[in-house]
């Protein structure tokens, strides 16, 4: 593992955040047109790189004002465990577009315990953090 570079852009290959997406269960079967249209419509991506390989993911939806909605927060597998997902979540949560909002929203069907160390509780159907 080199030196990893996070970015926060859109203009992400689709193709490198589907390969990233295979590895999980739940992201699975995407189209590239889907993803592409994903990335598009979301406020926010961000992306962690180790030389031209993306190995961490998110993409956030948002008003500016009162929610924070994270989708596809994902770390390629080899990564995982290496501080990569922590480096990840503190740069969304300390995107300056970002601070102040009160309400944040993680729809993840697993790793449930790294959202809690950022202050995230269970809900229904997604961790929530306030404040």
């Amino acid at each position: 593992m080199g030196d990893l570079n996070l970015t926060v852009k859109k203009s992400i290959p689709e193709g490198e955040v589907k390969r990233l997406l295979e590895e999980a269960d739940w992201g699975q079967g995407r189209l590239p047109a889907h993803i592409t249209q994903q990335i598009e419509a979301s406020d926010i991506v961000f992306s962690v790189w180790d030389a031209t390989k993306i190995v961490a993911f998110a993409r956030v939806i948002t008003d500016f004002s009162y929610v924070v909605i994270a989708l596809d927060f994902i770390v390629s597998k080899n990564y995982q465990g290496k501080g990569v997902g922590q480096r990840l979540m503190k740069a969304i949560l300390g995107q300056p577009d970002l601070l102040g909002i009160k309400k944040w929203v993680v729809f993840s069907p697993v790793n449930q315990e790294f959202f809690e160390q950022f202050n995230f509780e269970k809900s229904d159907e997604a961790m929530v953090r306030y404040g």
